[in-house]
């Protein structure tokens, strides 16, 4: 628990109020402490040097009156060292090319690809093939991570809905042949 630039500041009308924690502070206040639970999605947040977070709230209730809201920021590093199998992909059998990852409802990644983890110079390069803006590509080295940077314009996305659970054989982002699976995630009913 530490504190940073955001603290003390107001989550209404402040310079964060447009964050994820803004969005879930006014989510859980104006209603009163009606909605038990209101979580945001994986953003850049500025107070964590551009770090991508995602933030969970819950009313504080006394006596039945909204007394305060506890908000929690949670770092996507968790979420990613499941999804790149903490580095062990051949162990867990994805093989010599196998991975999974994870892409928000806006097309960006929400974990790291293996390709940058293996070799991030030839990712790099890769990406470039691909018409890939050169200021993107410069993000993600500076950056050091695909996590809200790569967008996935693969044509197995464009309907996933459709494809959930099925297996389908199409092209990745890079377009190589891939066969994939698909499966929409929700937490707490968000």
């Amino acid at each position: 628990v530490f504190k940073e630039v955001d603290f003390g500041t107001n989550l209404l009308d402040g310079p964060y109020a447009q964050t994820g924690i803004g969005e879930v502070f006014k989510s859980v206040s104006q209603s009163n402490g009606e909605q038990a639970l209101a979580i945001s999605d994986f953003q850049q947040y500025p107070p964590s040097y551009g770090a991508p977070a995602a933030f969970i709230a819950t009313p504080i209730k006394i006596r039945g009156r909204l007394a305060g809201v506890l908000i929690l920021q949670m770092p996507i590093t968790h979420i990613d060292q499941i999804l790149t199998s903490h580095q062990h992909w051949e162990q867990e059998g994805l093989g010599k090319t196998g991975d999974t990852y994870l892409v928000g409802s806006d097309g960006l990644l929400r974990s790291n690809v293996r390709k940058i983890i293996e070799n991030k110079a030839q990712f790099l390069s890769d990406l470039a093939k691909i018409e890939i803006a050169p200021e993107q590509i410069a993000k993600i080295d500076r950056y050091q991570t695909t996590i809200l940077q790569l967008p996935i314009n693969a044509e197995l996305l464009q309907n996933p809905q459709e494809m959930e659970g099925q297996l389908a054989i199409g092209e990745n982002y890079f377009g190589k042949p891939v066969m994939a699976t698909f499966t929409d995630l929700t937490f707490a009913q968000l």
